[in-house]
């Protein structure tokens, strides 16, 4: 998806849906792996000095910069409307 996003943008072709798409894709995948990372490490993971704690915190902040994943669907949807 990226990469098709990308091909798009490079070429100057309307996107925004494909961007959407990739977009909420990799941060819910990336927020949803970090969750279970937190839960197999434990206590652990909840350290400042864990590397883990530092991902589940970007991977909360990556739903939420660049628009939010409710933004990301609703900028979807209306790309699927018909005219």
């Amino acid at each position: 998806m990226v990469y098709r996003a990308a091909s798009l943008a490079a070429a100057k072709t309307l996107c925004t849906r494909e961007v959407s798409m990739a977009k909420l894709y990799a941060s819910e995948t990336l927020q949803t792996v970090t969750r279970n990372g937190m839960q197999i490490l434990g206590s652990h993971s909840m350290l400042p000095e864990a590397d883990m704690e530092r991902y589940f915190r970007e991977g909360m902040q990556s739903t939420i910069g660049g628009g939010t994943s409710q933004i990301q669907r609703t900028l979807i949807a209306k790309t699927m409307r018909p005219n």
